[in-house]
């Protein structure tokens, strides 16, 4: 038996399962929508069951059906997935929505190659991001002397 307290990082992994088994009341169907094998989910199923130290879910008509347990878990499951998933949105990087001044330093011929599509890429945008260029030595002195990456 798996006590509450003993909370592995593995097990946080089975909670977008545990989630997807209630709604789809289904191991197979489950299992498409996670992209993972059915005895993936089955193994994840028995796992959860010795986590909750409670079967979850049951045969019965039309599959499977959330013991009073599992729909106890519901809410809560989906709100801490949902702030799980909205941390993890926010860490992405998203040009569409990107307001920051970068300063680029390369040379001339980087400049000739890699301005051009960055230009017009930005452009294209509802709020281009600020960009400048500037030699390296520039670079460097710009920074306060402070080294700037190659």
């Amino acid at each position: 038996m798996h006590s509450m307290n003993n909370l592995q990082p593995s097990d946080l992994s089975l909670l977008p399962i545990l989630e997807a088994l209630i709604e789809e009341r289904h191991v197979s169907r489950a299992a498409i929508r996670l992209n993972r094998s059915q005895p993936a989910v089955s193994h994840a199923l028995a796992r959860l069951r010795d986590l909750f130290n409670d079967p979850l879910l049951v045969r019965g008509k039309g599959g499977l059906q959330p013991t009073a347990r599992a729909l106890e878990l519901v809410e809560p499951l989906a709100e801490a997935l949902a702030l799980i998933r909205s941390i993890i949105d926010q860490s992405r990087f998203d040009v569409a929505h990107c307001n920051r001044h970068f300063r680029l330093s390369m040379s001339d011929y980087g400049a000739t190659i890699l301005l051009p599509t960055l230009v017009a890429d930005s452009g294209d945008r509802d709020q281009p991001f600020r960009y400048d260029g500037a030699q390296r030595s520039e670079m460097i002195a710009i920074s306060g002397g402070h080294p700037v990456d190659d």
